[in-house]
């Protein structure tokens, strides 16, 4: 027996599925582990939507957002949450209204409606 090859059911080489590659507004490409602020804002911040703490988590082979703090009162407070896995959307979708602030394992303070209240509250509430 051949071991220098891995052959499958139907006698075709294994493809390994790449996980597609997404790129914050600076350039700089999103990696898992990556913690972000996101809101749907205006360049002046006379608006705002949906307000949050966000860790990038793998799923599916595929980078996905996973809400940690968040807002329900347009940033006037901020809670703790850990969405689930079923609400997940993945990058693919749109990455511009996300900042990276931090590194998981890093800067895990920064997944609290602590440093979200004191960092990202609108309009000083």
């Amino acid at each position: 027996m051949n071991t220098d090859k891995v052959i499958t059911k139907n006698g075709k080489l294994p493809i390994h599925s790449v996980m597609p590659r997404y790129f914050y507004k600076d350039g700089t490409e999103a990696c898992v582990g990556d913690i972000c602020f996101y809101s749907e804002a205006d360049e002046d911040g006379s608006w705002h939507y949906a307000d949050g703490i966000y860790e990038f988590t793998e799923l599916n082979n595929d980078i996905y957002p996973k809400a940690k703090v968040i807002t329900m009162d347009d940033a006037k407070t901020f809670i703790d949450y850990d969405e689930p896995e079923h609400n997940m959307v993945s990058l693919k979708y749109g990455i511009n209204d996300f900042v990276k602030i931090g590194v998981r394992g890093q800067n895990d303070y920064m997944l609290t409606k602590e440093y979200a209240m004191e960092h990202y509250c609108f309009n000083g509430a």
